[in-house]
């Protein structure tokens, strides 16, 4: 927690609402798994777009883009999510009709970068566009 003076007045900036502006934004995913998102991994791109909304909550949309040689399909996710104080993203995520809730856990951040930790183990590192 941080606290910051204002015109002689204190606010208080909770660890979500920092890091709920530093993901503001558009970002690449370079490695799932340590593996680099390309072509010869059958996904030319997977991006997350984070839009803040309130304290610790907003939009986000997730874009995999395939690569034309692969079998994989591309697809789009919008949703939303919250931020926990134990920095765990929380998303809800629709593709059509079907809706997944998947977990993200903010094991690293800075200005350009973000690794998450999913509900299932995977690791995306990934860098701010």
């Amino acid at each position: 927690m941080k606290i910051i003076y204002f015109q002689n007045e204190a606010y208080v900036i909770s660890k979500e609402a920092k890091l709920n502006r530093k993901i503001d934004g558009e970002w690449n995913v370079t490695t799932v798994d340590g593996n680099p998102v390309s072509a010869s991994t059958g996904y030319e791109s997977i991006v997350f777009q984070f839009e803040k909304d309130k304290k610790g909550k907003g939009n986000v949309t997730l874009t995999a883009s395939s690569a034309s040689t692969a079998q994989l399909p591309s697809f789009v996710y919008t949703g939303t999510y919250t931020l926990n104080e134990d920095t765990k993203i929380n998303t809800i995520l629709t593709m059509s009709s079907q809706t997944d809730t998947v977990g993200f856990v903010v094991s690293e951040y800075d200005k350009k970068n973000l690794k998450l930790v999913d509900d299932f183990g995977l690791t995306y590192e990934l860098e701010k566009k």
